[in-house]
C-alpha cells in the first residue's frame, strides 16, 4: 500500500510539473500574442493617419482639378469666340 501511494504521489508530482511547464508556455505564447496585438494596434493607427492625409491630399488636388477644368472651358469658349467672331461673312 504503501508502494502505490508513493507511486502515486510521484505521478501527481510529474503531473504538477508538467501542468506548471504548461502554464509557463501558456504565459510566452500570451505575452507574445500581447506583444503582436500592440504592433498590429499601432499599425493600424498609422495606417490610419496615412490615409487620412492621403484622402485631404486627395480632396485638394480634386478641388485643383477641377478648378483647372473650369479654367480650361473658359479658354477654351474664350477661344471659339475669337474664332468665331474672326470669320468674315460676305
Amino acid at each position: 500500500m504503501e508502494l502505490a501511494n508513493y507511486n502515486q504521489l510521484q505521478y501527481l508530482q510529474w503531473k504538477v510539473e508538467y501542468l506548471r511547464n504548461d502554464i509557463d508556455m501558456l504565459e510566452i505564447q500570451k505575452t507574445k500574442s500581447t506583444n503582436h496585438i500592440l504592433i498590429l494596434n499601432r499599425r493600424i493607427h498609422e495606417y490610419r493617419e496615412t490615409l487620412g492625409m492621403y484622402g485631404s491630399s486627395l480632396a485638394q488636388k480634386r478641388e485643383e482639378m477641377a478648378y483647372m477644368n473650369q479654367e480650361s472651358r473658359m479658354l477654351q469658349r474664350s477661344v471659339n469666340n475669337n474664332t468665331d467672331n474672326s470669320y468674315v461673312k460676305y
